[in-house]
């Protein structure tokens, strides 16, 4: 017996050991085949307590996070494939975790969070989700107008409930059980009878001729005497309805946006709303007064929760942020961190070695190797809205309303504010050397040079918004995609027009360059174009994006094209154009990819406020063979032969610095026909080596961008300024060399 009890100890101790070290890492928990990490925790949707009050369950883009509301931990993320959880709600004996997404709802084993079943409910998003107090049947509303009834041991469908006119948002048992609430858009909460599906009555939101009282929260007084509704813009109020009767007692006014959530204390004394005015408010329900306003998010409240005591309430914001509050005095007791809000955007630094991920609140560096946060840059809501970085990586941009900001991204302080005549459409480009910026204003590019200030305004071609912007690696030509499904190529330095690309069937949303620019990607609706940048002529068409393609990108070898699209990242060859490997790890649209500069790494950066790293492995093996494993494990062989299309190097070569004449600092691009190591020395007019870059070995391809070419800031192998004049610099590859002259003018 003593043995046994020392063992169970020991064995305590070890489980409590192993989820603490879990927890820190465990955004890399149920990583899609593929992946190697997951940076940030997804979206947050909806919030739930367990019934003893010690696990906080939050549904988001990823799937469900199990939080202790003790210590803050996440002791288990309960994942899903297909789609977010929108809803989230603990069965009354706390044995059961359901979570509503698209088309399904998922129940998992609350204790050890194995999933029990997935059940189709309907073809539409599930909206809200209720236990019935005696835990046998789950009622979920939709966006078809119905309301489902489920036998939760079976999963099987008891009864579908008609009525609405517009999406249930909310479904509410009473504490009894005897009477089902459903809220929804169509401006009325119907009660129902849930043994029997008869309609009982239903409560009419007060009509306006100009707008809809749309009901998007519900919730049961714990005596169930009072039903709670909330509703949206305009009126922004909360009604108070008598079940008995169907009469309403009272409105509660105050909130100046939506009520998202509603939440009675369990004792009913206290009504808390969660509201899209950014604001928690507690009400007295004895006389209707507001007790407290309690501030702090800087986003929509999408959820308050009341734990079981009703001493603390937890309130989660589209900001990311799950707050828990002292209901006595409205103070912060706790804060549970690591969620993201909104798209994510990707960039990797110039060294490969840092990662930032962009949202609307904040951007997070990670290191690359280890996925563990470096620093974050937090500011207001608007101004990281959209955010593109120079090459360098010192700057970064952003637009919000009329203006575009420059920060400086070390310190995150505004260096810069650029004003414009009409609203920035949310679309930003730095030139890859970093000399221009490129905004764009509806159907209109407005191009600033960065050190004159001077503009130059594209009154475009185009019929509709421009939806993406992308500069050619030597900068001397912009390409535009637009809505009214052309793409257009520009002059940077006056201006010009010089093609219009048709050939698209839907609105283009992306277009990138290929690593050498003669080659251009646009990107619409299951299809990618691919043109000629020299000619405007139509190379290819590729398809196999069973969606919009929503974000497209080079590897910067040149061997690999990324795309982007609803939940899949798609990789092709450049040489064959084939299909090279698929992954599906994300829960969202994929808005934003990034590669690695070895082309090792692709980053992806999704709606679901996630990002993932793939590993994509390029490696030669005999006979002229090539190994290709992909991002989804698959390997697939080819042999290589010589490029048909003119996309990778057929020769090396030496290519012109920029700028020049320069000050005080170069690049100097190149192309590797094959792998090498390389050195580039640089001369002055005596023919002293006064530099000696050594780049070390390198793969075949393009080295054109500042990201890839070679840096030179000014100085001799002592750390001198050289003086002003004229420089040689010459390419060292092993069997090849050639020569080139630049000008220093300070």
């Amino acid at each position: 017996m003593k043995t046994t009890s020392i063992l169970l100890i020991l064995l305590t101790l070890f489980t409590l050991i192993s989820l603490n070290i879990v927890a820190q890492d465990s955004p890399q928990w149920h990583l899609p085949d593929g992946a190697k990490a997951r940076l940030g925790k997804g979206k947050i949707n909806q919030i739930a307590y367990s019934p003893d009050g010690t696990r906080l369950a939050v549904g988001g883009s990823i799937g469900i996070w199990l939080y202790d509301t003790g210590t803050g931990k996440e002791p288990a993320l309960l994942p899903t494939r297909w789609s977010p959880i929108f809803c989230v709600a603990f069965s009354p004996d706390g044995r059961i975790i359901a979570g509503g997404g698209i088309s399904y709802i998922h129940l998992w084993d609350a204790m050890t969070g194995a999933l029990l079943r997935s059940i189709l409910v309907a073809h539409s998003y599930v909206n809200s989700i209720a236990f019935s107090p005696d835990n046998l049947t789950l009622a979920s509303g939709n966006k078809r107008n119905t309301i489902q009834l489920l036998d939760v041991m079976t999963g099987s469908l008891i009864r579908t409930l008609h009525g609405h006119g517009d999406w249930v948002t909310s479904v509410a048992f009473s504490p009894d059980g005897g009477t089902l609430a459903s809220g929804s858009r169509d401006s009325t909460v119907r009660l129902w009878d849930p043994e029997t599906g008869a309609h009982i009555r239903t409560l009419e939101e007060p009509t306006n001729l100009a707008y809809r009282n749309m009901v998007y929260s519900a919730a049961f007084s714990p005596d169930g005497r009072t039903l709670a509704s909330g509703v949206n813009w305009p009126d922004q109020n909360i009604r108070l309805w008598d079940t008995a009767t169907g009469e309403l007692n009272r409105s509660l006014d105050g909130h100046t946006g939506r009520v998202a959530s509603l939440a009675f204390s369990p004792d009913g004394r206290t009504l808390a709303s969660g509201s899209y005015d950014k604001t928690i408010r507690l009400w007295n329900m004895a006389t209707g007064a507001p007790k407290r306003t309690i501030q702090g998010h800087e986003d929509w409240v999408i959820g308050v929760a009341f734990a079981p005591d009703g001493r603390t309430l937890a309130s989660a914001s589209r900001d990311g942020a799950i707050r828990l509050l002292d209901t006595a005095t409205g103070a912060p007791k706790q804060s549970l961190r690591g969620h993201t809000s909104r798209n994510a955007g990707v960039w990797f630094s110039p060294d490969g070695r840092t990662l930032a991920s962009v949202h609307p609140r904040v951007i997070t560096f990670w290191d690359v190797m280890t996925h563990r946060k470096v620093r974050t840059l937090e500011r207001d809501a608007d101004s990281h809205r959209v955010v593109e970085f120079s090459p360098d990586r010192r700057t970064f941009a952003s637009c919000i309303e009329r203006d575009v900001r420059l920060w400086n991204a070390a310190t995150g302080t505004l260096v810069r504010t650029l004003e414009g005549d009409s609203f920035c459409e949310g679309g930003v480009a730095f030139s890859p050397d970093g000399l221009a910026l490129a905004i764009k204003y509806g159907a209109t590019i407005r191009l600033l040079d960065l050190k004159t200030e001077e503009d130059v305004w594209i009154r475009t071609r185009h019929q509709s918004v421009i939806s993406s912007l992308a500069f050619s690696p030597d900068s001397l030509t912009l390409a535009s995609g637009s809505w009214d499904k052309t793409v257009s190529l520009w002059d940077t330095v006056t201006g010009a027009h010089k093609w219009t690309l048709r050939g698209h069937t839907w609105d283009v949303d992306r277009v990138a360059f290929s690593p050498n620019g003669r080659m251009l990607a646009s990107g619409s609706y299951r299809e990618i174009l691919l043109w000629n940048t020299m000619t405007g002529a139509h190379l290819r068409t590729l398809e196999g994006d069973r969606d919009w393609v929503k974000s497209l990108v080079f590897s910067p070898d040149g061997r690999t094209l990324a795309s982007g699209s609803y939940r899949k990242v798609l990789l092709r060859d450049t040489i064959t154009w084939s299909h090279i490997g698929t992954s599906e790890g994300h829960t969202g649209v994929v808005h934003d990819l990034a590669f690695s500069p070895n082309s090792r790494i692709l980053a992806s950066g999704s709606s679901d406020g996630t990002v993932l790293l793939w590993e994509l492995r390029l490696a030669t093996t005999w006979g002229g063979i090539k190994r290709i494993e992909a991002v989804n494990g698959s390997v697939h062989f080819r042999r290589l032969s010589p490029p048909a299309n003119g996309f990778a190097p057929t020769s090396t070569n030496l290519l012109p610095n920029y700028p020049n004449p320069f000050n005080p600092e170069t690049w100097i691009p190149y192309q590797l026909a094959r792998d090498a190591d390389v050195q580039i020395l640089i001369y002055d007019v005596h023919g002293t080596i006064v530099r000696r870059l050594a780049l070390g070995q390198q793969s075949a391809g393009f080295y054109t961008n500042r990201t890839r070419a070679a840096h030179w800031d000014g100085r001799n192998s002592f750390g001198e300024d050289v003086a002003n004049g004229v420089y040689f610099y010459q390419l060292h590859t092993g069997d090849i060399s050639s020569l080139r002259k630049m000008l220093i003018l300070k």
